[in-house]
C-alpha cells in the first residue's frame, strides 16, 4: 500500500516541508514548515520626487538673459524604474509504502529441527501476512512496502531529507536508508544521495530542463528505501506487539542544499 502527498506552493521564497510516516502503521502527517515570501518587498524601495513653483516662462527668460521670452517652457525628466522577475513554482509529490517489518529472532529449520538465529529485521507484507522474499528465497532489502518516492515538478531544485526517530522503549533501534539514482523510465539524470554528518538526503534537480517536446521539461524522481536495524534485549525477549508504532521517519523539502551543521559556540 503506498501513501501520496501533493504540496504546491508559488512563490519565490524559501521553502520547508515535513513528512511524518509512521513505519509500522503508515498514520502520517504533513506539517508545513512555512514558506516565506521575498521579491519586490526584498528589493530596496525607489524614492519619487516632486517639483513645486514652477514658472515656465521665468525659467525661459533666466536661460536667455533680459532677451524677451514669448514662448517660455520648461522641460522636467522623471526616470522610470523597472525589473524581471520569473516566479518560482514549487510543486513536490511525496509518496511512501506502509512501512511494516518484522524482527525475526529466531528460524526454524525443519531439515535439523532445531532453531537457529534469526535474520533480524525483514520488510514484511502485511496483506500477505508474511516477509517479503525474492524467486530464491532470501530476503529483500528494496520494495514498494519499505520505498519512499520524491518526485520534483518545480522548475527549481529541492532537496529532500530523511531522519528517522526512535520512539521511547526502542531506541535501540536505529535505521538506515539506501538509495536509488534516476527517474522511473531509466533516465540518468544527476540525482544524488548523501549521508553522514548532515541528514541523508536526495538532490533533485529542476524539471525545466526542456526534453521533451515542444520545449517542455520532465520532472525528476529520487527513491529511498528505509531498512530498520537493531533491538534491545528486552524487546527481542518479550517481543514486540503487532502492531506497535517504533518510530517515525520524517521527509524534509528544502529549497538549499543542506549542510553540517557548525561545531563549537
Amino acid at each position: 500500500m503506498k501513501r501520496k502527498q501533493l504540496w504546491k506552493v508559488l512563490g519565490t521564497g524559501a521553502l520547508a516541508v515535513s513528512l511524518l510516516a509512521s513505519p509500522m502503521t503508515g498514520v502520517s502527517a504533513l506539517a508545513a514548515e512555512g514558506a516565506q515570501a521575498e521579491g519586490a518587498a526584498a528589493d530596496a524601495a525607489k524614492e519619487g520626487g516632486s517639483l513645486k513653483g514652477l514658472n515656465p516662462l521665468q525659467e525661459a527668460k533666466e536661460a536667455v538673459g533680459d532677451k524677451p521670452a514669448v514662448d517660455g517652457y520648461s522641460d522636467t525628466e522623471i526616470p522610470v524604474w523597472g525589473f524581471t522577475h520569473d516566479t518560482t513554482v514549487y510543486s513536490v509529490d511525496v509518496e511512501w509504502g506502509a512501512m511494516t517489518f518484522q524482527y525475526e529472532s529466531s528460524t526454524w529449520d525443519p531439515e535439523t529441527h532445531t532453531t537457529e538465529e534469526g535474520a533480524g529485521w525483514k520488510v514484511y507484507d502485511s496483506e500477505a501476512d508474511e516477509a517479503v522474499v525474492d524467486a530464491d528465497g532470501n530476503d529483500v532489502k528494496e520494495h514498494a512496502i519499505n520505498e519512499i518516492k520524491v518526485t520534483n515538478h518545480s522548475n527549481a531544485g529541492v532537496w529532500a531529507t530523511l531522519t528517522y526517530a526512535a520512539k521511547d522503549g526502542y531506541t535501540d533501534t536505529t535505521g538506515d536508508f539506501s538509495f536509488t539514482k534516476g527517474t522511473e523510465d531509466g533516465d540518468d539524470d544527476a540525482l544524488t544521495a548523501k549521508a553522514g554528518d548532515v541528514p541523508a538526503y536526495l538532490t533533485l534537480t529542476t524539471a525545466d530542463n526542456n526534453k521533451g517536446e515542444n520545449g517542455a521539461g520532465k520532472e525528476t524522481v529520487g527513491k529511498a528505501y528505509f531498512m530498520p536495524d537493531g533491538i534491545s534485549a528486552d524487546n527481542k525477549t518479550n517481543g514486540i506487539n503487532k502492531w506497535t508504532t517504533i518510530g517515525t521517519i520524517t521527509v524534509g523539502i528544502k529549497t538549499e542544499e543542506p549542510t553540517a551543521a557548525p561545531v563549537g559556540p
